[in-house]
């Protein structure tokens, strides 16, 4: 299926065989190298000449580009050019170039989607990656105020042992301390009467 073509460079003449109907070019065949480029993308262009220069002045062992050419529909196809030069003068320059063209257009279409399911797919582990970082972020934190948590419960369970601690000390001096008061209460009363008898003379 691909195209063959033949470039005689000395009488500016294109000779082509088997060409791709639905392009353009081959429903008006084109009758140079300047006729084949003017129906090249625009943003293919420059870039196909160049790489048949420098093949044409011994810069370059093959001619091998990719480009988009018009198609019969007013679209574009994808195109692969091959060639190389078959004469050359003894400068190096080339007389004749031939090579094959072949509609690439299906292949371009599949990297395309595939281009684009691969976009997608690292989207979708950017994201899952960020919802990731920000689950471990989240842990982080909780963890974080658990710790703290924690460390404020370790605090509180001292303070009510110290708490307990005080009441029961407090208990065990405030049972004594009260016998003595009231002891003390009732010796003062006793030693009070004891006074009184005295004084009115009841006990010598």
């Amino acid at each position: 299926g691909d195209e063959l073509w033949d470039i005689d460079l000395v009488h500016g003449a294109m000779y082509r065989e088997n060409p791709i109907p639905e392009l353009r070019l081959s429903a008006q065949p084109p009758r140079s190298i300047d006729d084949y480029l003017s129906l090249v993308h625009p943003d293919d262009a420059e870039r196909t000449r160049s790489a048949f220069v420098e093949h044409v002045t011994g810069r370059s062992e093959h001619y091998d580009v990719t480009y988009r050419g018009l198609a019969v529909d007013g679209g574009w196809r994808w195109l692969l050019a091959r060639g190389r030069a078959v004469r050359r003068d003894p400068s190096g320059r080339a007389e004749r170039v031939a090579g094959t063209v072949r509609d690439i257009s299906e292949s371009k279409a599949a990297e395309a989607a595939l281009k684009q399911l691969a976009d997608e797919l690292e989207s979708r582990v950017e994201a899952r990656t960020a919802d990731h970082r920000m689950a471990i972020a989240q842990l982080k934190r909780t963890v974080e105020e658990l710790t703290l948590t924690q460390k404020q419960l370790v605090e509180s369970e001292k303070m009510a042992s110290l708490g307990q601690l005080v009441a029961g000390v407090a208990h065990e001096i405030n049972t004594p301390i009260g016998i003595g008061v009231t002891a003390a209460s009732h010796l003062q009363h006793e030693a009070r009467q004891l006074l009184t008898a005295v004084q009115q003379g009841q006990l010598s």
